[in-house]
């Protein structure tokens, strides 16, 4: 081979189509020979790289950029190439500085202004990240990728409107581009504008994340069969996509088809080992079908999840290992009051078996009620409180897998004698058998998930109406919170009284029988021995099992479970039935 300008024309020409036939050895072989014969050969300088990452020698890929560059430090290309591949390391500032002279050697071009915006956007520099995308847009009108990326950036910056603008120009444009109709219907979902994000995702349904985002708001709308076929659906075309497995195992567990929702999160976890969500959302089956152990081994994945740690968490405080402690271990109350109140039974077992100190710190509206908790090695402390020194931390909810064949089931928690006297006195001047109420759950809008369990769990005041109409009852409301103003059934409250859990422990503990959602309460009730009777919905929680009306963590709970997705008013009626034959 000659270095004649036609021969190594040639000789090029046999790289990119060795190249493109998947010869990648062959290529770099033959670029390298392009180069050798003519170093400033940019194209070939670039090719080089490219093949060399694809045989994942990304050192190599650099260095023969670097090398061009050094040849002719005006090769836009090449500096654009460079920054691609420092964007692929999250070498985000070295990627950043690349597209910059880039752009500076060619601001006629837009895919550096549209690179050096991916950049910032991974950078978390989401406004500068914009102001690029639009400058790439401006330069390539017909190119969609720059609006595209535009549309999905202005959305991460809350900018919704902006976002349904951008989506909308590039669909007129390019009427087939998914990834915009999938950007639309997620901003128009955040908008509120539920049905327009659903015909949105139709739209682009063939595309896995569109389909899914499909499935997901079928879900949320607790159209669960819609949201099953759908998810099948994208695993159908798309079946190395995991997502849709815990979309298609989320839908199923609302159905109660817990064996096959087992089948799909472990499909997806098959696909997907380190998807943390994912396995807590199998977790909740293995919990759900009374397998314990297996279940809470694999709870522990929310530990795993991308979360900031409390703020009351030292942050220089170790998980424990399970080792001996020198100091005392700190276990941390996590998730709601009902789950504090569910599993702080295991603090004191867990002082006495490890033989540890433990500080238990949790909500300061628990801190009076379970400073009564058993055992000398057990001390209580609220989350605004100092902490004393300790030598490691562990989640509450990580406790029942150290002891996973154990409900420790008896009465644990206690009102004060004196408090429960009190309320005695006063509920001995009304007749009938004392009932206390509770009809919603802590709505908690901060969380999605926990926000649409709650839609499902809470029911109205005016639903539990029909009890009134039963001979020998006294009505009391046990509702704390928004739904405490709704209307529909008198009853006598005193909630106003109650400022934190020890005063309606107090107030539960003089009372006959308390009936409540799956809420705090119903966990106090149990902790406390009294009879309570729980109203779940359709797809309880994991804690309630199926297929059950009792429980192994309180014997004195009774469940009254919907027959179908929203049916409170079959459960009161059977709960109205129960109380005609109860004496």
């Amino acid at each position: 081979m000659t270095n004649e300008p036609d021969g190594i024309d040639q000789l090029f020409q046999q790289a990119v189509l060795r190249h493109q036939a998947g010869d990648l050895e062959g290529a770099v072989g033959t670029y390298r020979l392009v180069l050798t014969l003519r170093p400033q050969a940019a194209v070939a300088a670039v090719n080089l790289s490219i093949a060399l990452q694809g045989l994942n020698r990304a050192a190599e890929a650099e260095r023969a950029l670097r090398d061009a560059l050094a040849q002719n430090p005006a090769l836009a290309e090449a500096e654009n190439s460079l920054g691609c591949l420092l964007l692929e390391q999250n070498r985000l500032e070295e990627a950043e500085a690349a597209f910059r002279r880039a752009a500076a050697l060619a601001p006629g071009l837009a895919d550096p202004a549209n690179n050096l915006g991916n950049a910032l956007r991974k950078a978390g520099r989401l406004a500068e990240a914009a102001q690029a995308f639009r400058l790439a847009a401006a330069l390539a009108p017909d190119h969609p990728q720059p609006l595209s990326n535009l549309a999905a950036c202005l959305l991460e910056l809350g900018d919704r409107a902006g976002s349904i603008a951008a989506c909308q120009t590039l669909l007129e444009r390019h009427p087939e581009h998914d990834a915009a109709r999938n950007c639309l219907g997620n901003a128009l979902l955040l908008e509120g504008r539920l049905d327009e994000a659903e015909a949105a995702f139709r739209q682009a349904e063939d595309s896995a994340e569109a389909g899914v985002n499909l499935a997901g708001l079928l879900y949320d709308l607790e159209r669960f069969d819609e949201a099953t076929e759908t998810a099948r659906a994208v695993i159908a075309r798309h079946p190395a996509f995991a997502p849709a497995c815990n979309t298609l195992g989320n839908a199923l567990l609302a159905l109660g088809r817990l064996e096959d929702a087992e089948a799909a999160f472990r499909r997806g976890l098959d696909l997907a080992p380190k998807d943390a969500q994912m396995a807590l959302n199998f977790a909740a089956v293995l919990l759900k079908q009374g397998r314990f152990r297996e279940g809470w081994a694999t709870y522990e994945a929310r530990r795993l999840l991308p979360r900031l740690p409390p703020p009351w968490l030292p942050a220089d405080l170790p998980p424990w290992t399970g080792a001996p402690l020198d100091k005392p271990l700190l276990v941390h109350a996590e998730q709601g009051l009902g789950d504090c109140l569910q599993f702080c039974r295991y603090a004191p077992a867990l002082a006495e078996r490890a033989g540890l100190e433990v500080v238990l710190q949790v909500p300061p509206e628990l801190t009076r009620l379970l400073g009564g908790l058993s055992g000398d090695r057990v001390r209580v402390v609220g989350r605004n409180a100092p902490l004393p020194a300790c030598a490691a931390h562990l989640p509450l909810m990580s406790l029942p897998g150290l002891m996973p064949d154990s409900f420790l089931p008896e009465p644990y928690l206690t009102a004060d004698a004196g408090a429960v006297a009190a309320w005695r006195r006063r509920l001995a001047a009304t007749p009938g058998r004392k009932v206390g109420l509770v009809w919603a759950g802590d709505p908690r809008p901060f969380s999605k998930i926990a926000h649409l369990l709650d839609r499902r769990r809470s029911m109205r005041r005016e639903q539990l109406a029909p009890l009134a109409a039963l001979p020998g009852l006294c009505l009391i409301s046990l509702q704390k919170g928004a739904a405490a103003a709704q209307r529909g059934l008198e009853l006598l409250d005193w909630t106003a009284e109650l400022h934190d859990m020890a005063d309606t422990a107090a107030l539960v503990a003089a009372l006959d029988l308390v009936i409540s959602v799956d809420t705090a309460v119903a966990h106090l009730a149990g902790a406390l021995g009294k009879p309570v009777w729980l109203l779940s919905r359709f797809d309880g929680c994991w804690r309630w099992q199926q297929g059950r009306d009792d429980s192994p963590w309180y014997p004195s709970l009774r469940l009254f479970r919907q027959s179908r997705h929203g049916d409170w008013a079959g459960v009161v009626q059977r709960v109205a039935e129960a109380l005609a034959e109860t004496p």
